[in-house]
């Protein structure tokens, strides 16, 4: 039988650490323990972010997750799509990972870049997953800038523009992963992805009923 030192640390192997460290590596920063669990591999931040947020939502929340832009040669793409067909009211979102140290201040640029992205996008996602594209959602470090204006701009046509930290990422992982399936299958998304900036305050008050119910 070989010795303990031997067994893997599957759950420092595992997408849990990614989820762990969201907040350090959208501060672009890749932590120690993450370095060595890739071994000899050079892995970007940004890269091993979008990764964490992709297990984030299939993973922890359980849901159908379609990474984007694999195909696109010539056209920057979001990260992924996310289809919420569960919720009281169904919906898909799309998010984008933005790795910065001093937090991410959407331009101009841009604010027109997504919504002309959006609006080619809503089209497809009806046609292909019978779902209202409704929701983009970006994580970074921190947000600055016009956060308000852009939120209005992006919302022209119906979109809810979702800015959430990633440190509240990996809160809600913390208190999701001790639910029961048929409880994380309850929770309301479409209230947890709100319009404008996730606060620390709105994930606990879109959590706490299911949580204390463990208690």
């Amino acid at each position: 039988m070989p010795s303990s030192h031997l067994i893997p640390d599957y759950e420092t192997l595992s997408p849990y650490l990614l989820l762990r460290t969201l907040p350090e590596l959208a501060s672009n920063q890749v932590p120690e323990n993450v370095r060595r669990a890739c071994g000899q591999t050079p892995l970007e931040a940004w890269r091993l972010l979008e990764e964490g947020v992709f297990f984030f939502f299939r993973t922890i929340l359980m849901l159908e997750t379609v990474r984007l832009g694999a195909n696109s040669l010539f056209e920057r793409e979001p990260e992924g799509i996310v289809l919420i067909d569960r919720d009281p009211d169904p919906f898909a979102l799309i998010y984008e990972c933005k790795a910065r140290r001093n937090g991410y201040a959407m331009s101009s640029d841009d604010t027109l870049r997504y919504r002309n992205y959006i609006k080619k996008k809503r089209q497809e996602v009806r046609a292909r997953y019978h779902l209202r594209l409704t929701h983009f959602l970006i994580v970074s470090s921190s947000f600055g800038g016009d956060i308000g204006g852009r939120v209005t701009e992006i919302g022209y046509d119906g979109t809810n523009l979702c800015l959430i930290p990633a440190a509240h990422l990996t809160m809600v992982c913390n208190m999701v992963r001790p639910l029961p399936v048929s409880e994380i299958q309850l929770l309301e998304l479409h209230q947890l992805f709100d319009r404008g900036l996730v606060t620390e305050e709105h994930v606990v008050s879109c959590l706490q009923d299911y949580c204390n119910g463990l208690s």
